[in-house]
């Protein structure tokens, strides 16, 4: 194995075989028509394949286009299987018979899995007359071969209220998985088939209803998610173990290979100023290991974050979620509106907007704390500072909840606030030290921990985590990620 040891290597790759397809859908990312002139031939494929697995690839997809158009699809299957790669393929299904799936056992593919777009008439209009009944002999051809199977259903508008149509069919034909992914407006997908932020959940709720109901196993695709209580199940589910998303996998562990050669993160960010070189010039595993590869990805942080990521519970381990998204969406990479768990906080501002009693908002900012909700929080304090802006109560959990939210700049103006108000409120100066040495200035930072410890007197928990803080910030420790004043009155 090749791989550096400070990167790691990739566990798996989308290969996109071929820009020819046999269909013209209307939504494909890709805009698939015809095969590309300078397509990687057969040689140049299987020596593809070798590095693959030298670089300690575990898992390959082979998609399109049309992988099946290809004549020696299955020779690049068998290279990888008898390199110890295991193998997958995504194809339409036009052109999966029998012979095709005996190729594909005797080749050592794992699973294949066929797009299904929705009804006979949905995914007709979408894909090609006739595929419909293509898509379901090729299923019911693959479970009789003994081959895994799944099915992938590209969601938008046109077919997000035919899921439950959809899934007696997938159940009579023994689907073992099925993938449902968000269709983005890139390629020849137009900007008034994508769904709305807020139908998210509906794609996640009905994923979750299916483990209730059903022996499908539902998968969420990447672009699918996150963090909302159903979402974590799902994954559970799927992974059999706590699996939590931790941000985009794009050249951290996934590799995507172009049908000319060129090597991406995703081959669904695929703009020029994304392709890391080609194999045809460079060897992968240089591309790989070169320093500065992947940076937009492998370099960003919950800094480079904004908007609602910026400050969510999560954002330090979700990174905002799907980067396709976020780059088709907002044309960014620093906040993603496609998010079931945003939605769900964002649905409450609302109701406490409309909330005028200053006790009440307090009691649920209180609630939401306990719960991890710092987002919910936040915004019942902002609504209760709007409605008493001198209530000291209402400062110092604001103080906190900005903090928790990573709005450090807020937390510190709000605690200098509650100083002006009360001068020497220990749990504000402790809320400012903190502040302050979340953004790198810790000689004043300093200062605010010992005027808390000084009117903190014996003042239990808030004392020892004044003194634990004020013992970081003396012994010079710049890294002040364990201070997070954790005091909540």
């Amino acid at each position: 194995m090749n791989a550096s040891s400070t990167q790691g290597y990739p566990r798996t790759a989308v290969w996109e075989l071929t820009l020819a397809c046999n269909m013209r859908c209307q939504h494909c990312g890709s805009s698939c028509t015809n095969k590309s002139p300078d397509e990687l031939d057969t040689e140049a494929a299987l020596d593809l394949c070798d590095q693959l697995a030298d670089l300690g690839v575990e898992l390959v997809t082979l998609s399109g286009g049309e992988p099946l158009l290809r004549d020696d699809w299955d020779r690049i299957g068998s290279r990888l299987s008898e390199k110890g790669v295991r193998v997958n393929m995504i194809s339409n299904g036009w052109l999966l018979d029998s012979d095709t799936a005996s190729r594909a056992c005797e080749a050592g593919f794992g699973n294949c899995a066929v797009s299904l777009d929705g009804t006979k008439e949905v995914h007709d209009t979408l894909r090609r007359d006739g595929s419909f009944e293509r898509a379901c002999n090729a299923l019911e051809t693959l479970r009789q071969a003994g081959l895994g199977s799944a099915v992938i259903t590209t969601v938008m508008q046109d077919n997000l209220a035919l899921l439950p149509k959809m899934r007696p069919l997938l159940e009579d034909l023994g689907i073992q998985h099925w993938q449902l992914q968000l269709g983005m407006p890139m390629g020849k997908m137009t900007m008034d088939r994508v769904i709305a932020p807020e139908q998210v959940e509906e794609i996640v709720s009905f994923g979750r209803a299916l483990l209730d109901s059903s022996p499908i196993q539902p998968v969420l695709a990447d672009c699918v998610g996150y963090y909302s209580h159903h979402h974590q199940e799902i994954r559970k589910s799927y992974f059999d173990s706590d699996h939590p998303w931790q941000g985009c996998n794009a050249g951290k562990s996934n590799i995507g290979i172009l049908h000319n050669g060129d090597i991406l993160g995703c081959t669904s960010i695929r703009a020029p100023e994304f392709v890391e070189g080609n194999i045809r010039r460079t060897p992968l595993s240089v591309i790989w290991n070169r320093p500065g590869a992947f940076a937009w990805n492998r370099d960003f942080s919950v800094e480079d974050l904004g908007g609602f990521c910026a400050k969510c519970r999560y954002g330090e381990i979700c990174l905002g979620g799907c980067q396709n998204v976020k780059l088709t969406m907002t044309q960014s990479l620093r906040d993603n509106p496609y998010c079931a768990y945003r939605t769900q906080v964002e649905e409450l501002s609302p109701k406490i907007h409309r909330m005028r009693n200053v006790d009440q908002l307090l009691d649920r900012a209180r609630k939401a704390l306990a719960m991890e909700l710092f987002e919910v929080a936040e915004t019942c304090l902002l609504q209760a500072n709007t409605l008493s802006s001198d209530n000291l109560d209402i400062l110092q959990l604001l103080g906190y909840a900005h903090f928790r939210c990573r709005q450090y700049e807020k937390s510190r103006d709000i605690n200098e606030q509650a100083l002006m108000i009360a001068p020497n409120d220990a749990y504000s100066w402790h809320g400012l030290g903190n502040a302050l040495a979340k953004l790198g200035n810790i000689p004043e930072a300093k200062q605010a921990m010992l005027r808390a410890r000084d009117q903190a007197g014996d003042a239990g928990p808030l004392l020892s985590e004044i003194e634990n803080d004020l013992s970081i910030l003396m012994g010079g420790e710049i890294q002040t990620t364990n201070m997070q004043n954790t005091s909540i009155r």
